[in-house]
């Protein structure tokens, strides 16, 4: 399966926010007892202004979202988010590693958060990432370079 990233245009937009709410509408309910529309979408508004977001397509189709986000001292793993139906197919692993690639080059360590409810976690642990530090809903993970 090919797997391909372009940057995301304003025709993306809605299908980032549909992405947004699919991905994680359960884990935020999940973890703090409800989904608010507006918030959500003023939230998903505030990211889009400043995102790097980019489109992952598989045939030809959009699948997923990808941004990451170069800092002096790290690269922070802003979204990393793939259709339900897409999961488990291998497309989430495949661009982490290339991602840790373009890290490892840079000697620069991989940092993101993720919900503590968020399954996510455990994906990130396979691929070496370890909890460097949490909050009462979040959990800070980095890999090791």
């Amino acid at each position: 399966m090919k797997v391909l990233l372009r940057k995301a245009t304003d025709e993306d937009k809605e299908f980032l926010r549909d992405l947004n709410r699919i991905v994680y509408e359960e884990v935020v309910i999940e973890q703090f007892g409800s989904w608010d529309d507006v918030w959500q979408s003023n939230y998903f508004d505030e990211k889009w202004k400043a995102a790097g977001y980019q489109i992952i397509q598989v045939e030809g189709k959009p699948v997923g979202t990808l941004w990451t986000i170069e800092e002096k001292d790290h690269i922070w793993l802003r979204e990393l988010q793939v259709l339900p139906e897409f999961q488990g197919r291998g497309i989430g692993t495949t661009l982490m590693k290339r991602e840790l690639k373009k890290a490892k080059v840079r000697e620069l360590p991989i940092r993101l958060r993720v919900l503590k409810t968020n399954r996510a976690s455990h994906f990130y642990e396979r691929l070496g990432f370890s909890v460097y530090d949490e909050t009462e809903t979040q959990l800070y993970m980095q890999n090791v370079i």
